[in-house]
């Protein structure tokens, strides 16, 4: 099955990081139930410690679209984006082209 990949890219207030780390489950147990959503992680930068990726594989483009669109409706979503320094960074919806 060829899937898609979606990155974002934010970065959360300093004095916001322990806030966050503390709603990142809860996160990703709404994020999980959205639909055509295949997986999800987040990683952490080592040399800035409040910079965050996450990467969304999706079924679709068009799952991607919708599931971002669904995700801002979610009670968390508001919370979560409250804790950021700034609007994130949606590096965009790409599909594989090599590799495993």
């Amino acid at each position: 099955m060829s899937t898609t990949t979606q990155v974002v890219v934010y970065q959360i207030a300093e004095d916001k990081v322990d806030e966050f780390l503390g709603i990142k489950d809860q996160l990703i147990t709404v994020t999980e139930a959205l639909p055509g959503l295949v997986t999800s992680a987040t990683f952490r930068s080592n040399e800035q410690p409040n910079l965050f990726i996450d990467r969304m594989e999706w079924q679709s483009a068009e799952a991607a679209e919708a599931g971002s669109r669904e995700f801002m409706e979610l009670p968390l979503a508001g919370r979560f984006m409250a804790l950021m320094d700034g609007p994130p960074t949606v590096a965009g919806v790409f599909t594989r082209i090599a590799g495993t």
